[in-house]
C-alpha cells in the first residue's frame, strides 16, 4: 500500500508538472518531460527510501542500481513519448501512455533489483 501511495504521488507530480510546463508555460515537450521526470524521480527516491522501504539513505549498491534504473527509464520514456507523438496523439494521451509503460518497468526493476539487500531479499 505504501508503494502504491508513493508511486501514485510520483505519477501525479510527473503528469501535472509536464502538462503545466508543456501546455501552460509553452516549454518544449522534451524539456518538459525531462524536468517533470526528474522532479518525480527525486520525490520517488525519497519516498521509497524513507516511507516505502524505510531504509533511509540507500547503500551504494542500491543507489547504483537505482541510478541505472533511472537512466534506463529516462531513455525508455523519451523513446516512448516520441513514439506515441509520432502517431499524432495529443501530448496528454502520449504522456499518459508513456507513463503507464514506464511505471511497469520501474516497478519491476525497483522490486526485483534496486531495493534488495545483500542477501538478495527485499528491503522492508
Amino acid at each position: 500500500m505504501r508503494h502504491l501511495c508513493v508511486s501514485f504521488t510520483c505519477g501525479a507530480i510527473e503528469y501535472i508538472s509536464f502538462i503545466s510546463l508543456a501546455h501552460f508555460l509553452d516549454v518544449n515537450v522534451f524539456y518538459s518531460h525531462i524536468l517533470s521526470f526528474s522532479l518525480a524521480t527525486g520525490f520517488g527516491f525519497l519516498g521509497h527510501s524513507f516511507f516505502t522501504f524505510k531504509v533511509g539513505s540507500l547503500k551504494v549498491r542500491n543507489a547504483s542500481f537505482f541510478m541505472i534504473q533511472v537512466l534506463t527509464a529516462l531513455l525508455l520514456s523519451v523513446f516512448l513519448l516520441k513514439y506515441f507523438l509520432s502517431f499524432n496523439f495529443s501530448i496528454y494521451i502520449s504522456k499518459a501512455l508513456q507513463m503507464c509503460v514506464t511505471f511497469g518497468f520501474n516497478f519491476l526493476f525497483g522490486y526485483l533489483i534496486s531495493f534488495k539487500n545483500e542477501n538478495n531479499t527485499h528491503i522492508r
